[in-house]
């Protein structure tokens, strides 16, 4: 990819799922606030029970999780937890220029840009009983929509520095369709 075409991240969705549920992304959504109690361990849940349910901010509490938080929902097609979201286009784009401490409780405002959190995101991703899938979506500049669709995904805890396991990997982001995954994207020498 040359320089000047290299994707501009726009949102990153986690959708957790019990084995026999299986979903698809799609992007740009309104956030409604919605309930202020816990309406289920993660988005994907609440839609297992409610597969009408709008796409908004919910309150969750993955199993293990000591206190509920808030989070963005997309609930089309398998109800997607939006870990990040970044607009290019926003007159007063979030800094994320952060420290660990910021980067490990989350930023932003959920409505726009922001970040979920590292803890949280440890949360939903170690349920047991249930595994996490992982969508990048992307726009260029050109805006040519790309996405990376990884199979499985966790991260590790806090002592293991919140490592990064990632599955099979399927998508157009690296470049090309059926090109690298964005874990091995990246300048080349």
């Amino acid at each position: 990819m040359a320089a000047g075409a290299l994707p501009c991240l726009t949102t990153l969705l986690l959708c957790l799922w019990a084995p026999q549920a299986w979903s698809l992304v799609q992007r740009h959504l309104s956030a409604p606030v919605l309930e202020l109690q816990p309406q289920g361990r993660d988005c994907s849940h609440i839609w297992e029970t409610n597969s009408s349910a709008p796409s908004g901010v919910y309150v969750i509490q993955p199993e293990g999780a000591s206190t509920p938080f808030q989070v963005l929902c997309d609930m089309r097609e398998g109800g997607w937890t939006v870990i990040q979201q970044r607009q290019v286009d926003a007159e007063q784009p979030l800094d994320f220029e952060r420290c660990w401490q910021e980067y490990k409780q989350g930023f932003g405002a959920l409505e726009g840009e922001h970040w979920l959190g590292l803890d949280h995101v440890v949360a939903l991703t170690t349920q047991p009983g249930r595994r996490a899938e992982l969508v990048v979506d992307l726009e260029n500049r050109d805006k040519l929509a790309l996405q990376a669709h990884y199979d499985h995904f966790h991260l590790g805890s806090e002592a293991d520095l919140y490592r990064l396991h990632l599955g099979q990997y399927l998508g157009n982001a690296g470049g090309q369709p059926g090109g690298q995954s964005l874990q091995h994207a990246g300048p080349r020498p």
